[in-house]
């Protein structure tokens, strides 16, 4: 099973970013090592042959978790339809070119 990534931007509270098949949006605050927020997902691109758990879907997720130099990391809920799926996930910072 392949690991999904892509890219996210954080940049004074706000959250943008996408991958092959979503973009994201949305706002975050932080504090003392701790940071939380909120998302919106959406399909941008067709995944033919493939099921994605948030697929046609506008999704809303929260998320909470901690923040160190060169990363962070959350835990969170989306609401897929009627249904709560829980995910982690490990962001890393890459340096601007």
């Amino acid at each position: 099973m392949g690991r999904p990534g892509g890219v996210v931007v954080l940049s004074d509270g706000r959250i943008m970013g996408g991958d092959s098949y979503f973009y994201y949006t949305g706002s975050y605050t932080f504090r003392n090592g701790k940071w939380r927020g909120d998302m919106i997902v959406n399909q941008h691109t067709e995944a033919v042959g493939r099921t994605l758990a948030f697929g046609g879907r506008e999704v809303t997720c929260g998320f909470s978790g901690d923040y160190f130099p060169g990363g962070a990391e959350v835990e969170g809920m989306a609401l897929v339809g009627k249904t709560s799926v829980t995910f982690t996930a490990r962001l890393t910072l890459k340096d601007a070119m």
